[in-house]
């Protein structure tokens, strides 16, 4: 979906390489799955804070989210957005142009 939209992204394939390449690159947006195996949200959310406040820039996380399981508010004041698992193309496009525009 982000190919045909045009856009540019890396993929992660673990949490770790998830967390090194955050903290080792400059993002817009980070698109993460809420079941990636060994992710602490509160910790990852804390470390992309932390980065921003060292790179002066300001990078928006999208938490994809079950379709089966309710929100959680902690979750939810830890990222920018939360979308369902049943995203569709024009909705993951309007998310990421209000971020990167």
């Amino acid at each position: 979906v982000l190919t045909s939209l045009g856009y540019s992204f890396d993929t992660a394939d673990s949490v770790s390489e998830l967390e090194t390449m955050s903290q080792d690159n400059t993002y817009k947006v980070i698109l993460f799955d809420k079941e990636c195996k060994g992710l602490n949200l509160a910790t990852f959310a804390s470390s992309i804070q932390e980065a921003n406040a060292s790179k002066e820039l300001k990078t928006n996380l999208l938490l994809i989210n079950s379709t089966d399981e309710s929100e959680d508010p902690n979750d939810l004041s830890l990222v920018d957005e939360s979308i369902k698992n049943v995203v569709n193309k024009d909705l993951l496009r309007l998310l990421i142009e209000k971020f990167i525009s």
